[in-house]
């Protein structure tokens, strides 16, 4: 008999907790070893951890200074990268490898946009210098090489730039700077399996990271259809028929987007979104920020675009810290008001 009543018990607080979790988008497996972020798996706000660090922006910050300091204190480095022409970083880099600091590179090799040109100056600052590895993205599976990660001995940033002129000074860019070991030692896990060309899997990513195109469109359009007050984005430009789709159906919420006035945003123009949105020249909007209800914000290379999440190799992860949080609002608030 209380055998019984156990089991029922449990029957109705899972019965309950399905309900909850369904009522916030998320399903419930009882005794399933398949629990990770896949569209017909499992992803959970309650998996998040809290990272702390630094949320720098540019052209407002210093950030040359707080990546200088990050890199510059570390026996190795390791990092994706799309584009490289910013010579002062470039001159760092090759100091940095006459003093013994080892450097592994996974760059693409075909970046929209540069001109051929460039790109073998490029190759050729670094390719057959001791302490300094390149691999290009030809044998990653993916259309570009787009993220834009590096990771030292005890920190991580995670950026929306490229490192550029532009980046630094005419941009609006963000950058993530954290300490966190548990993403860190998640980013090199799966740094390590991209440099040996080996596949990703879904569940040998951390819930806080996105990795195009694995897990981050699932994890891009649950948020967003969680959402129940408010979202708020930076992005360079919004053309993913799937994401617009959903934003307009939260149409309701306090949506506010800052996009770059350039010529990618006739299609958002043309919507129903555009009300929502503020179309800025300068500083040119490059960055790639999600704020969902003020409490989830995505820092990210992940463009809203089809081959963004699809097709590319990108980067982001999802901050829960109410600080770095507060820092990204006053921000985007000043931006608001231009």
């Amino acid at each position: 008999m209380q055998t019984k009543i156990t089991l029922f018990i449990l029957a109705l607080i899972t019965a309950t907790l399905s309900i909850l979790f369904s009522t916030w988008g998320v399903t419930l497996q009882i005794g399933s070893s398949e629990y990770h972020a896949q569209q017909e798996q499992v992803f959970s706000v309650w998996q998040l951890i809290n990272l702390t660090g630094q949320l720098l922006m540019t052209p407002d910050d210093d950030t040359l200074e707080g990546r200088q300091s990050t890199i510059e204190q570390t026996r190795s480095i390791d990092f994706w990268l799309y584009g490289f022409s910013y010579q002062p970083l470039q001159k760092l880099f090759q100091k940095l490898v006459k003093v013994g600091v080892d450097i592994r590179w996974i760059m693409e090799n075909e970046p929209y946009g540069w001109t051929t040109k460039e790109f073998l100056k490029l190759q050729k600052i670094f390719t057959g210098r001791s302490h300094i590895d390149i691999a290009s993205d030809e044998k990653l599976g993916t259309n570009f090489q787009h993220a834009k990660t590096f990771l030292t001995d005890n920190a991580f940033i995670i950026q929306t730039a490229n490192l550029s002129y532009s980046s630094f000074f005419t941009n609006r860019e963000f950058f993530l700077i954290s300490h966190n070991s548990i993403l860190l030692e998640n980013l090199q896990h799966l740094f390590e399996k991209d440099w040996q060309w080996k596949k990703l899997l879904a569940e040998e990513i951390h819930p806080n990271l996105l990795i195009c195109p694995i897990d981050c469109r699932y994890k891009i359009e649950t948020l967003l259809s969680w959402a129940k007050q408010s979202i708020w984005m930076y992005q360079q430009y919004i053309q993913d028929e799937s994401v617009m789709h959903i934003l307009m159906q939260k149409s309701w919420l306090d949506l506010k987007f800052i996009v770059a006035d350039n010529d990618s945003k006739q299609e958002l123009v043309a919507s129903p979104l555009s009300q929502f949105t503020r179309f800025i020249k300068k500083p040119y909007i490059h960055a790639k920020m999600i704020l969902i209800d003020g409490v989830y914000l995505i820092v990210s290379s992940i463009n809203m675009s089809a081959n963004s999440m699809d097709m590319n190799r990108e980067i982001g992860v999802i901050i829960i810290d109410s600080f770095l949080i507060e820092e990204f609002d006053k921000r985007f608030e000043k931006d608001r008001q231009r």
